[in-house]
């Protein structure tokens, strides 16, 4: 990697994120006991809508963004999940992270997964907050997993991760459940992928930006008290197009912009460029068609390392969920999905 994006694989790092891979399938059979049997995802289990939608790369990029899937201006086809964070179908309400998961298809270029994903798949997975307080792989396992049982939770992340990183967690946490109680749309958030990939020679991060403007839609008449999310993504959806555009920030050098951990890069040292747009059409959620398309993404895996070598992941967390969602693909019986 150019721009000091170099990556260092310590000893025993495969034996890690294989016992990683191990415990977060014990996560999710512990679910799948305590529920109904089935097995789910390891998180993002509730859906607020799966979509069709276009990704439309703009004209006027910089030059040092024209690789991959940004080589030259071109619109590719998408499956879009919007979803609640947690490890069951809890009431929107519940106090949680949102999830932001794209597949553009059709998309040119070798796979990382050769023999396990189609060809012509890239995915972008993102969540509605700027940073996750991890410095690392184990690090982010403590926090993920603690998040099972609430009550449980303060012991397991001080006990993990000492008593001040724990309070920090903790902290965090609190800053962004009070936000989510006043929460009332999925579709004016902003997702951030927290972690580094490639674009070329480069290494980068990326956020979707929301078009959509608080104010627009303050409540929806008899929205339901469980899923007022879906409810509102309906409502706006009837009204006209909903969109996000594709923003990325370009390492500037290992200190300010380093690629391990899961925090953010300020955007003072590393301004956004506006590489794309992302836009889900008009539609009506309770159709057939919508319904159909709705059935196929819910069955999909969603992976960031469902991609082409131009947007390889980077760093020890990226590299422990390639080993980690692979697994729990296996578990719950997800597909990559049609490349077409």
């Amino acid at each position: 990697m150019s721009d000091n994006g170099r990556e260092t694989i310590t000893e025993g790092e495969a034996d890690r994120f294989r016992a990683f891979a191990e415990e977060i399938n014990r996560y999710q059979e512990g679910f799948a006991r305590s529920g109904d049997g089935q097995r789910r995802r390891n998180f993002h289990v509730k859906s607020h809508a799966g979509l069709s939608a276009q990704f439309r790369v703009v004209d006027d990029i910089p030059e040092r963004a024209k690789h991959g899937v940004f080589a030259a201006p071109h619109t590719f086809q998408a499956w879009v999940r919007l979803s609640n964070g947690f490890s069951v179908g809890m009431p929107d309400w519940f106090p949680d992270l949102l999830g932001c998961s794209v597949k553009l298809r059709d998309v040119p270029g070798a796979s990382l997964l050769p023999g396990e994903d189609p060809a012509g798949v890239q995915d972008f997975l993102a969540l509605n907050q700027p940073y996750l307080p991890a410095d690392d792989a184990r690090q982010l396992m403590i926090i993920s997993t603690s998040s099972a049982n609430v009550f449980t939770a303060p012991l397991k992340l001080i006990g993990g991760l000492g008593l001040a990183h724990g309070l920090r967690v903790m902290l965090w946490t609190l800053g962004w459940s009070a936000r989510r109680l006043f929460l009332r749309s999925v579709a004016t958030e902003d997702f951030h992928g927290a972690t580094p990939i490639a674009i070329g020679p480069h290494a980068a991060k990326f956020m979707w930006r929301s078009r959509q403007r608080r104010s627009a839609v303050r409540g929806t008449p008899g929205a339901s008290w469980r899923n007022y999310l879906r409810d509102d993504l309906r409502a706006r959806l009837a009204a006209g197009d909903l969109g996000w555009d594709f923003l990325a920030q370009f390492q500037v050098d290992p200190v300010k912009t380093p690629i391990e951990g899961a925090y953010g890069w300020k955007p003072a040292d590393a301004p956004f460029v506006k590489l794309a747009e992302l836009t889900i059409a008009r539609r009506d959620l309770g159709s057939a068609e919508a319904r159909r398309d709705e059935r196929l993404v819910d069955g999909l895996s969603f992976n960031p390392w469902h991609a082409i070598a131009e947007h390889r992941p980077l760093g020890e967390i990226q590299r422990a969920r390639r080993v980690i969602y692979q697994g729990s693909a296996r578990y719950s019986g997800r597909d990559t999905g049609p490349a077409g």
